[in-house]
């Protein structure tokens, strides 16, 4: 099972493509061309998948409160 660990650095390289606001560059005669659409979707998605993986080392988070109004 992956760690939260695995994702960081694909999230970083994400996080620095979408921070620049780049979509399109040429180097040495090569051209790449960049969704950002489809960059923040998979950050999204990695993001996801790597609070899930935190999951699995103790943590947890309740979706409701449970409050206890007998006065006891």
């Amino acid at each position: 099972m992956a760690t939260p660990e695995d994702y960081t650095v694909e999230i970083a390289r994400l996080e620095r493509l979408l921070n620049a606001g780049v979509t399109s560059g040429n180097t040495d005669g090569r051209s790449a061309t960049f969704d950002l659409a489809a960059i923040r979707q998979r950050l999204a998605e990695l993001k996801s998948a790597q609070f899930t993986a935190g999951l699995g080392d103790g943590y947890y988070r309740p979706r409701n409160a449970t409050i206890d109004l007998s006065g006891a």
